[in-house]
């Protein structure tokens, strides 16, 4: 609506009216008005987001992803602060690696992968 009410050169305090017409206690802001109409006298009127220069991730690999698989395997009770010392990288890319890629939840103590081996089952059973 801000922009439309901009395009046709409707006046901020007419925008605001349409606005409070509209939706009246959800309207927005004089303010939030404001802040639109001066970015697109600036020339920002396209309704996307900018698309952003974000520094790719190196840490985030398939070797990484591999050697924490390992690490979990060779050992349950293994700590961040251990997987950070041997792959270091930071602690918010292995979190990353164990909740987002390798979906491996923390239980008791210990992480428990969801797609357990046959020696995994064993040696559950024996403990």
């Amino acid at each position: 609506m801000i922009i439309y009410d901009y395009k046709t050169s409707l006046s901020l305090q007419d925008c605001t009216g349409h606005f409070q017409n509209a939706f009246g206690r959800k309207a927005a802001r004089v303010s939030t008005v404001k802040r639109w109409y001066a970015e697109f006298d600036r020339g920002h009127v396209s309704l996307h987001d900018e698309i952003s220069e974000v520094r790719p991730s190196t840490a985030i690999t398939e070797e990484n992803d591999a050697t924490v698989r390992h690490l979990i395997e060779e050992n349950w009770h293994i700590t961040y602060e251990e997987i950070r010392g041997r792959l270091e990288i930071g602690m918010s890319q292995i979190q990353k690696i164990l909740h987002q890629y390798l979906k491996v939840p923390k239980l008791c103590c210990r992480w428990i992968l969801h797609e357990l081996t046959l020696e995994h089952k064993r040696r559950g059973v024996e403990i």
